[in-house]
């Protein structure tokens, strides 16, 4: 089981998932205690990649009962107590905000609404009122600030290094940036990723078997090696497990088994990130290039990834005007 945490807070409603599943944002907030009262204190929103649990940034919003990725992932619309506000999430920083028509509160929690929709293009948002009325708002997403100029080689490869970082914040930024200069991100990155080649059952047959080597350092190269492989490895260990192996080799594959599905190395990382970059291109020569990967081991997470953003820009298609 997978479990979000934020040291010394406590998270609760409400809670988004970005449309393409790879973000998800939470309230976070404190218990106040006293004498003889105890309340609660929101703080804001924690935002996480879904891919690696690693926390992408911290809005500090304050009081709030609803919240919505924009369709684009890089925003998140909030609405608190007096306001609705569209926040810039790679800058933790309000770009625009709508003033409530009076004082009043909602049926669910600290908000002048009580519930809240977002339009599939972005650009409305609907909140309902306890009074049964629906107010539509404009709330249009910024356009994103194309470079006028061609970016340098070294910038491009800066912002590819990004991608694989364990700071996650640092590579959703570059994912932006990336995507914001689609015809040299394309070129930059075309050969340099590739569909996922499974490893050989040979391969597999001596990681698996070293789990139970006499010599302690070959079995914890073996277990890091399988972990790494992730789903590569599940059907191989399944397997092995089923035939009662040595003890020691059943513990490590049972652990193996159990572990989440966590893009653990940096390669792994940057290859879901970039995913998401070519997505956020979405034309004809990104699809080509999610296509080739959409092509890998179909067991790999990147080939199940790209599979799923061909699908996701196939349906933005069909509901396009």
């Amino acid at each position: 089981m997978l479990k979000l945490s934020v040291e010394g807070m406590s998270l609760g409603m409400p809670v988004a998932i970005s449309r393409d599943g790879a973000y998800v944002a939470q309230l976070a907030f404190k218990v106040v205690k006293g004498p003889d009262f105890q309340r609660t204190e929101n703080i804001g929103v924690q935002v996480w990649e879904l891919a690696t649990l690693l926390p992408v940034a911290r809005l500090e919003t304050g009081p709030l009962a609803h919240l919505a990725f924009t369709p684009d992932s890089r925003h998140l619309i909030t609405a608190g107590p007096e306001t609705l506000q569209l926040w810039d999430i790679a800058s933790a920083k309000v770009l625009t905000q709508r003033k409530a028509p009076a004082r009043v509160r909602g049926s669910y929690g600290d908000s002048f609404v009580s519930s809240m929709a977002l339009a599939p293009d972005g650009r409305t948002v609907a909140t309902g009122r306890v009074d049964s009325t629906i107010l539509l708002w404009d709330l249009p997403t910024p356009v994103s600030n194309r470079p006028a100029a061609p970016m340098k080689a070294d910038q491009l490869a800066a912002w590819w290094n990004d991608l694989a970082d364990a700071d996650a914040g640092r590579a959703f930024a570059a994912i932006a940036h990336l995507a914001d200069v689609p015809k040299q991100a394309l070129e930059f990155m075309r050969d340099r990723l590739h569909p996922v080649k499974a490893p050989s059952s040979e391969e597999l047959g001596r990681l698996i078997a070293d789990l139970n080597s006499p010599q302690f350092p070959r079995r914890e190269s073996a277990t890091k090696q399988l972990s790494e492989l992730g789903e590569l490895a599940d059907a191989a260990l399944r397997m092995a497990l089923a035939k009662t192996p040595p003890l020691e080799a059943q513990r490590r594959i049972e652990t193996l088994l159990a572990r989440p599905f966590l893009a653990r190395t940096s390669e792994a990382r940057r290859n879901l990130r970039a995913v998401r970059v070519m997505e956020a291109i979405g034309a004809p020569n990104a699809q080509d290039l999610l296509k080739r990967l959409a092509t890998g081991a179909p067991e790999a997470r990147l080939t199940q990834e790209a599979k799923a953003a061909l699908d996701r820009l196939a349906k933005k298609s069909v509901a396009a005007p």
